[in-house]
C-alpha cells in the first residue's frame, strides 16, 4: 500500500514515516504478546502498547506534517481542474449557442470522414440528421453530383480531401442535394483543423445561394439588355452625325467663297471626329471605353484625306500607350487632336514644304496622361497668346482642355509643340463641381 501511495504522490519521506510507524506498532505488539505467552507476566503487556502508541503517534504526526503540503497541492490541482472543466463546459455551450443561431450550415468531419458535429441550420438546409448521414455516408447523400448533373466520386470531392491535404477549399460553384431530392447551389468553405500540427478534422461552412444566383441571372439579363440598348444609342448617334455631316457636305457644294468652304470642311471634320468615337464604341466590347490608339490612327488618316495631303510630303509619327479612356474624356481629347493636326496641315507647311507631325500619349502618374502634338513646320507667331486668342481653333483647344480639367502648354522651338496633361480616370471633378453648386444653391435658399 505504501509503495502505491509513494508512486501516486511521489512523497517518499512522508509515506515512509507513516508506514514505519505502523510497522513499529505491529512489531512491539507482537513482542509483548510473545513475552506474555512465554513468561505469563500480564503486567508488562500494556507497556509495549503504550510505548508503541506514543512512538507510532509521533511517527504518524511527523508523516502527516510532511505530507500536508502535498494534500494542499492535490486539493488545489483538483480545484483548478474543476474550474477548467466548468470553463470548458461554458465554452462548449456558448459555441453551441452561437452555431445554433448562425444563418450558415456548419458541420465537422473527423479524419476518417465521419461527421462529429452539425449545427441546426445545416440540418434544416439538408433535411438529414447527423445519424442518418453517418449511417449512409454524407457524400453519398448530399454531395454526389456536380452542378452540371454529372456524378462526383468521393475521391474527387475537394471538400472531403481537406482533412487529408490540409488545403483550404472555397467555391460558389458547388451544389448540395436535400433529403427530398431538390438540388440547391451553395457558397462553401472547408478548412482543416489541426492539433499539435497534426490534421485531425475539417470544418465546413456553407450557405444556400439560390436567391443570389437568381438575382445574378436577372442582373446579367438586365445588363445584356442595357448593353444592347446602349450599343443601339451609339449607333444612332453616329448615324445622326453622319446625316449632319452629309448635309454640310451637300450645302458646301452651293458655296463659292473659299473661306466659307473652309469653315464647312472644318465643321465636317469636327463632326467626323466625334462620329468616329461612337463608331468605335459601337464595335467595342466595352461600351464605356475607346481603343484610343486605333482611334487616333484612323483620325489622322481621315484628316490627311480631308486636306489632300501627300503622306510622303508630311509624315506622321505616333507613340501611343494603351490607356483606358472613357467616352467623356475621349471626345474632347479627340477634338483637341483634330484641331492641332488640322492647324498644322493648314498653316505649318505652306508652299509644298515637307515635315513631320508627332502625336504621343503616355501615362504620367495617378491616372494622369500627357498628350503631346508636335510639328516641325512654321511656328505659331509670338504675337498669338493661346490663353487669349480670337482664332476659333485655339479657343476650342483651350475650352476642351478646360473640359478635361487639364493643364496645357505651348512651346515654340523648331516648330510648335502642345502639351496637355489630364486625368483619364473617373471624373471626380464633376462630382466636386455638382457638390459645390448644390452647396451654393442651398446657401442662397434655392432648391438644388
Amino acid at each position: 500500500m505504501a509503495v502505491k501511495l509513494i508512486k501516486v504522490t511521489g512523497n517518499l519521506i512522508s509515506w515512509g514515516l507513516i508506514s514505519l510507524s505502523i510497522l513499529f506498532m505491529a512489531i512491539r505488539r507482537s513482542m509483548a504478546l510473545l513475552q506474555f505467552l512465554t513468561d505469563g507476566d500480564r503486567s508488562q503487556l500494556g507497556l509495549p502498547f503504550v510505548t508503541a502508541g506514543l512512538i507510532t503517534s509521533a511517527l504518524m504526526l511527523a508523516g502527516v506534517v510532511l505530507i500536508s503540503p502535498l494534500f494542499k497541492s492535490m486539493a488545489e490541482e483538483i480545484t483548478r481542474r474543476k474550474k477548467t472543466e466548468e470553463a470548458l463546459i461554458k465554452s462548449e455551450k456558448r459555441l453551441s449557442s452561437v452555431t445554433a443561431n448562425l444563418a450558415e450550415g456548419i458541420y465537422v468531419f473527423d479524419k476518417s470522414g465521419r461527421l462529429t458535429f452539425m449545427n441546426p441550420e445545416a440540418e434544416r438546409l439538408l433535411g438529414w440528421t447527423i445519424e442518418e448521414l453517418n449511417e449512409h455516408g454524407p457524400h453519398n447523400l448530399v454531395h454526389f453530383r456536380r452542378p452540371d448533373g454529372t456524378p462526383l466520386p468521393l475521391e474527387e470531392c475537394r471538400m472531403h480531401s481537406v482533412s487529408r491535404t490540409g488545403k483550404v477549399f472555397s467555391s460558389t460553384d458547388e451544389v448540395f442535394v436535400r433529403k427530398d431530392g431538390t438540388v440547391f447551389p451553395i457558397s462553401v468553405i472547408t478548412s482543416p483543423i489541426r492539433e499539435n500540427d497534426e490534421l485531425v478534422a475539417s470544418v465546413t461552412v456553407f450557405q444556400d445561394i439560390t436567391e443570389k444566383k437568381r438575382l445574378d441571372d436577372r442582373l446579367k439579363k438586365s445588363l445584356s439588355e442595357k448593353e444592347i440598348l446602349l450599343r443601339e444609342v451609339h449607333h444612332r448617334v453616329k448615324n445622326n452625325m453622319m446625316v449632319i455631316s452629309s448635309l454640310l457636305r451637300i450645302q458646301s457644294k452651293a458655296l463659292d467663297e473659299p473661306k466659307s468652304l473652309e469653315i464647312f470642311r472644318e465643321c465636317q471634320n469636327r463632326i467626323g471626329t466625334m462620329m468616329k468615337i461612337y463608331e468605335k464604341l459601337y464595335k467595342a466590347p466595352d461600351l464605356t471605353r475607346v481603343n484610343f490608339n486605333e482611334y487616333i490612327k484612323d483620325l489622322t488618316i481621315t484628316l490627311f484625306d480631308s486636306y489632300n495631303i501627300d503622306p510622303d510630303r508630311i509624315g506622321v509619327e505616333l507613340s501611343l500607350s494603351d490607356i483606358p479612356i472613357d467616352i467623356e474624356k475621349a471626345i474632347p481629347c479627340g477634338l483637341i487632336i483634330n484641331e492641332l493636326i488640322s492647324n498644322a496641315l493648314k498653316y505649318g507647311f505652306p508652299d509644298g514644304r515637307s515635315g513631320i507631325i508627332r502625336v504621343s500619349l503616355h501615362p504620367l502618374e495617378e491616372e494622369t496622361a500627357e498628350l503631346i502634338v508636335y510639328n516641325n513646320g512654321l511656328e505659331i507667331p509670338e504675337t498669338i497668346d493661346i490663353h487669349n486668342t480670337e482664332t476659333f481653333g485655339l479657343q476650342l483647344v483651350r475650352l476642351l482642355a478646360k473640359q478635361l480639367w487639364g493643364e496645357y502648354r505651348l512651346r515654340r522651338d523648331n516648330g510648335t509643340e502642345f502639351r496637355i496633361a489630364f486625368k483619364y480616370g473617373p471624373d471626380r471633378h464633376k462630382t466636386r463641381r455638382h457638390h459645390t453648386a448644390r452647396q451654393t444653391a442651398v446657401a442662397k435658399g434655392v432648391r438644388a
